[in-house]
């Protein structure tokens, strides 16, 4: 058997950075900045703030559990096998919901240049195209995703610098952006509206399952969760300040990228153009990925037989389970649909059910590390209250997104699927046994898990 290749620190930092910059930044900042005005720069600092807690708290869980590379892992070691199907499923729906917001925002990137064609044509073309490449050309994917991840990188970094020679060198600022009145135009309830959308836009998942493969994890994982969050704050939150330098806020929306825009009212030529481009192809790279990593999930979930048993059977592509594939891509072009019924909202919509996914996974995450550190006497106390304050944060942010009619929809929805989940699990995959007797088990091992002093075998 092959030896685990080990990464580097800086390999996991750059990994963390370039696998989730995408459309969540480059599109969805339209969104952010409609409810917040120039706030938006406030609400991704603030949401930087909300990552760190919750990277350290995956570092704590990636340094106890080494041999487990899934959030769905830690949660079956920490709360039981019920947790871990329920944070399997929604990794899962979460990822699906990503790839379908970014299928849709590729949609409304190639709209540029066919303002003609429907978007649902490019959503469908794109989610077929991506299982495709995963069929096909997964190796040359990966080996071309550190490219784009610097590309992305370098591209947001030369965007603020943009800025800042324009304005250094004489060109107004579209208005005052730091009173009262015009930072905050929509109130702190437009900010905490926007903070549904932020969430979406930061990332954990890649950093999760690498925190381990270092060779001195001890050392690294602390450095990764600080080099990390900060990487993210100062990527979103300058180019964010750097944007509405350029253009004013109302004219922002999510027909167009807010930074082709503003690249196109600077006029420098084909630059607007090109960057499109870049976005576009950073995306597909994004979108290829995440579907790999979609499929992970779903063969490991078939493989527990938590999951329809085809979906892990062993019928195999170039590496890849052909079902599982199938599966996924089927899901994707379904929910990307959405765009023939709703062309102008569609990616309002999916992007805050992907916002609201994500949330979910941060409080799994929190849940877990509290049963984890409940069984400890070293740091127990402190983890406990900064934890409880992260996931208050997180249910006075799902609270604010109830104000809006679509963000109400983007939270029913993978709500009432969850609850579908978990009557299956109890009643279906537990089919031989009583149902009630299983309700009350696996919710007391949730419960439990958090005040145990000595690990839970399952």
């Amino acid at each position: 058997m092959a030896k685990e290749k080990k990464l580097s620190l800086i390999g996991i930092v750059f990994l963390g950075l370039g696998s989730v910059i995408g459309s969540g930044f480059f599109l969805a900042s339209g969104i952010v900045i409609q409810f917040a005005g120039p706030a938006a720069a406030l609400g991704y600092l603030l949401g930087a703030l909300l990552l760190y807690r919750i990277m350290t708290a995956l570092g704590d869980l990636a340094l106890a559990y080494p041999k487990r590379r899934t959030f769905r892992g830690y949660l079956q070691e920490t709360l039981g096998p019920t947790a871990g199907y329920l944070t399997g499923w929604n990794s899962w729906l979460s990822n699906l919901v990503g790839m379908a917001s970014e299928v849709v925002a590729m949609g409304i990137f190639t709209r540029l240049w066919a303002p003609g064609v429907p978007l649902w044509v490019f959503t469908t073309g794109y989610s077929l195209l991506a299982g495709l490449i995963n069929l096909f050309g997964l190796n040359i994917v990966d080996r071309a995703e550190e490219f784009f991840s610097g590309l992305k990188i370098l591209s947001l970094i030369g965007f603020t610098g943009l800025a800042a020679y324009l304005l250094a060198t004489g060109r107004p600022a579209p208005g005052p952006l730091f009173s009262p009145a015009a930072f905050f135009p929509h109130g702190i309830g437009g900010l905490g509206q926007a903070m549904l959308i932020i969430t979406f836009s930061f990332g954990v998942g890649a950093v999760g399952v690498t925190m381990g493969r270092t060779e001195n994890p001890r050392r690294t994982v602390p450095l990764t969760v600080d080099l990390v969050t900060l990487g993210q704050a100062v990527l979103y939150v300058l180019p964010t300040l750097a944007l509405l330098s350029l253009v004013p806020w109302q004219s922002v929306s999510t027909q167009v990228s807010p930074f082709v825009l503003a690249l196109r009212r600077v006029g420098l030529g084909t630059v607007d153009t090109v960057f499109n481009a870049v976005i576009l192809s950073s995306s597909l790279s994004l979108l290829v990925g995440s579907m790999f990593s979609g499929l992970a999930m779903m063969v490991s979930l078939g493989k527990a037989h938590e999951a329809p048993a085809f979906l892990g059977a062993h019928i195999k592509w170039h590496k890849l389970h052909l079902p599982a594939l199938a599966v996924t891509v089927g899901a994707l072009v379904a929910v990307a649909f959405t765009a023939f019924f709703l062309p102008s909202t569609a990616y309002g919509y999916v992007t805050s059910s992907a916002g609201f996914f994500s949330m979910l996974t941060w409080l799994n995450i929190l849940v877990g590390q509290a049963a984890l550190r409940a069984r400890k006497d070293e740091g127990r106390l402190k983890a406990l209250i900064t934890g409880g304050l992260a996931a208050l944060a997180i249910v006075v942010i799902a609270a604010f997104a109830l104000r809006a009619p679509r963000e109400r929809v983007a939270v029913a929805v993978p709500l009432a699927v969850l609850l579908v989940l978990l009557v299956i699990r109890l009643t279906v995959i537990y089919r031989k046994e009583k149902p009630l007797i299983r309700l009350r088990e696996g919710f007391g091992r949730m419960l439990a898990g958090l005040f145990a002093r000595r690990r839970t075998k399952i």
